[in-house]
């Protein structure tokens, strides 16, 4: 890609190459921030889930001990156990997937950023409109007036927003127990 930028400036180019070069440059630092924020927070969470899994191990101990000094059978105490695993493993595997997807976004609408004003093409979206709406200014709907009513269109770009907004909503209602779970949960004493 730098091969490209300097056989643009050298055909007579070099505003052009000059601000791909600095949109370039801007998306490799984006992405070594992404990277270096990523590394830490895997690190924050190997150290939660380590610390999480010596309290359970100690937990499970002294079930097991309870378990044993009342005597009960053997099946219930492996239930319990096998269920106490499964939840910090479930919850490990929610951060992850939430921590790539949250990388995932930032470092696309970071790049998306950058680099807008040299890709005209994609605002060719915000011209194409699919539907109108009709709305009712603030000032009308106290009034009762209908005349200050506006017809917006929606564009295919607002309509891929929507479906993107929509993807990460659905994928993060689906980790948040797992962000609960490391973050807050752990240090409050809920008993049931």
């Amino acid at each position: 890609l730098p091969i490209l930028f300097f056989i643009l400036a050298a055909t007579g180019y070099q505003y052009t190459a000059r601000q791909l070069t600095w949109r370039f440059v801007q998306t490799i630092w984006l992405v070594l921030a992404m990277l270096i924020l990523d590394a830490l927070l895997r690190r924050w969470q190997l150290m939660t889930y380590r610390k999480l899994a010596m309290e359970q191990a100690r937990k499970r101990r002294e079930t097991q001990v309870e378990m044993e000094d009342a005597s009960a059978d053997a099946d219930a105490m492996a239930s319990i156990l096998k269920e106490m695993t499964a939840q910090l493993s479930e919850s490990n595997a929610q951060i992850q997937h939430l921590l790539r997807l949250a990388f995932l976004g930032v470092t696309v609408a970071g790049a998306w950023w950058i680099w807008q004003d040299v890709l005209p093409a994609f605002r060719f979206f915000s011209g194409m409109q699919l539907w109108p709406n009709t709305i009712a200014s603030a000032a009308a709907a106290l009034t009762d007036e209908s005349a200050a009513e506006s017809t917006v269109y929606v564009t295919v770009s607002d309509l891929l927003l929507g479906i993107v907004v929509a993807f990460i909503t659905l994928s993060a209602s689906r980790n948040v127990p797992g962000v609960l779970e490391f973050t807050l949960l752990r240090k409050m004493p809920l008993d049931a």
